[in-house]
């Protein structure tokens, strides 16, 4: 019986590990993207009846969706409980932040793709610098700011053969992404 137990629970963990490994791996891979590329990994594991590969991408979603904060299952109706009352709409700093933070990720999907270049590592490095002029130039949103352009900077244009055996190269792409969501929470608090 306690065999039977320990097997459970080591299969839960790896499954648990397996989860969160395929989350951070797409969210690297497809950027603002994972979340919806998870969810139709799980429609197409269904459509084909595929019962565990859809349990397995269902979680990755709720994964993806946890660390970004997105709310899952609410309509776009359910989301305002008064019809006549509209949300606040965000600040101007805040919507210019946000589209330098999507500019950012991009770059960083570019160059874990491959895609990148001299120009990715500028447009970066300007949008991490616009970021920092909109939420108020303080000290810490500096060094967050250069934290993620030099995190990008040791990503390689096209990673080598011995980079992805010895899986160096996802850690590079999963430190960008970190200083990234550093970067973000530092700029949408100060940002309004």
């Amino acid at each position: 019986m306690r065999a039977w137990i320990a097997i459970f629970f080591a299969r839960r963990r790896a499954f648990r590990e397996r989860v969160a490994r395929e989350a951070t791996d797409l969210m690297n891979w497809t950027g603002e993207m994972a979340y919806a590329a998870a969810r139709r990994r799980a429609r197409e594991a269904r459509g084909r009846r595929d019962h565990a590969d859809a349990r397995l991408w269902a979680k990755v979603a709720v994964e993806i969706a946890r660390r970004t904060g997105q709310d899952i299952g609410i309509n776009g109706a359910d989301r305002y409980p008064d019809p006549g009352r509209r949300p606040k709409e965000p600040t101007r700093s805040r919507r210019e932040i946000a589209d330098r933070l999507v500019d950012i990720s991009r770059g960083i999907a570019a160059l874990s793709a491959g895609r990148g270049d001299e120009t990715t590592l500028h447009n970066i490095g300007v949008a991490a610098r616009q970021i920092v002029g909109l939420g108020g130039s303080t000290t810490a949103l500096a060094l967050a700011a250069d934290d993620v352009i030099a995190a990008c900077e040791v990503i390689p244009e096209a990673p080598t053969v011995e980079q992805l055996a010895s899986g160096l190269y996802p850690l590079m792409v999963d430190e960008a992404s970190r200083a990234l969501q550093r970067l973000k929470t530092l700029s949408l608090a100060a940002g309004g």
